[in-house]
């Protein structure tokens, strides 16, 4: 990666709502969990999250097991409302209270549970720390730890103009300290 590199760093772009789904459902649980999602693959290596979808899964307080029975039937479930699961590319999972890291169960878990060429993966916790890598299995295996950035945010009205009192407010206090400055330097 870099300015020479043969194509830009990837990175993973989540729209605000799903970002705000993806901390409910981290913060609010202490034990692990499973979670995956949709991704739309565009140009320059951007890789949007656009949705979260909930797998069968067994958890604890150390351990969040796809259930491979089960598995067949929802992703059955998923197809028939329409959703490709083709683009089923994103996996998470927490480590609910403890320290989020990529565990060596963790990546033994993504080097042998994927039969697609590549996946997202992300592991967080309570605290909402976020780590997240792309792991490419064909042509060559390739682990790239990837920036996690939150799209754009609808802010509501009274809130826009809420916010922007308190900017503008602050501006003012800081025009006017600078003037009393230069006033006691003046006198």
């Amino acid at each position: 990666t870099g300015f020479n590199s043969a194509a830009p760093t990837p990175f993973l772009s989540v729209v605000y709502d799903t970002y705000r789904e993806l901390c409910f459902h981290f913060s609010s649980m202490a034990m692990e969990f499973q979670l995956m999602g949709f991704i739309k693959q565009e140009e320059n290596n951007t890789f949007s999250l656009v949705e979260l979808v909930v797998p069968p899964h067994s958890a604890g307080i150390a351990h969040a097991e796809i259930d491979q029975d089960k598995l067949p039937a929802w992703f059955d479930e998923l197809e028939q409302v329409g959703k490709n699961i083709q683009d089923l590319r994103f996996q998470a999972h927490s480590h609910g209270s403890g320290t989020a890291f990529f565990s060596p169960t963790d990546v033994e878990t993504i080097r042998s549970a994927y039969v697609c060429d590549w996946m997202i993966h992300m592991v967080g916790n309570q605290a909402l720390d976020f780590y997240v890598r792309l792991d490419v299995f064909r042509p060559i295996p390739l682990s790239v730890v990837i920036p996690l950035v939150i799209g754009k945010q609808h802010v509501p009205e009274e809130e826009s103009v809420l916010w922007s009192g308190k900017l503008q407010k602050g501006h003012t206090q800081t025009r006017q300290q600078n003037r009393r400055k230069l006033y006691e330097r003046v006198f």
